[in-house]
């Protein structure tokens, strides 16, 4: 399982794309991968801009997470 991002230079992490094999969906691993990424966005002080839609959807479920999210950005 893995999530695909950018680092930007100016302090974004762009999370792309997020991927788990077939023989273990359905267990939380996404979930687990976006929430260590979102939780590293936070340490490192990165504004967070969701393109997968599966991370979009994390951020939408765990509002505790909302602020790491690029200003005038739409879930």
């Amino acid at each position: 399982a893995f999530a695909e991002y950018i680092l930007t230079k100016d302090g974004r992490l762009v999370i792309t794309h997020t991927e788990v094999p077939p023989a273990l969906e359905g267990q939380g691993i996404a979930s687990h991968v976006i929430k260590a990424a979102l939780d590293y966005a936070r340490a490192s002080e990165l504004q967070v801009m969701p393109l997968c839609p599966f991370a979009a959807a994390y951020i939408r479920r765990h509002s505790e997470y909302r602020d790491l999210v690029m200003p005038g950005l739409r879930l």
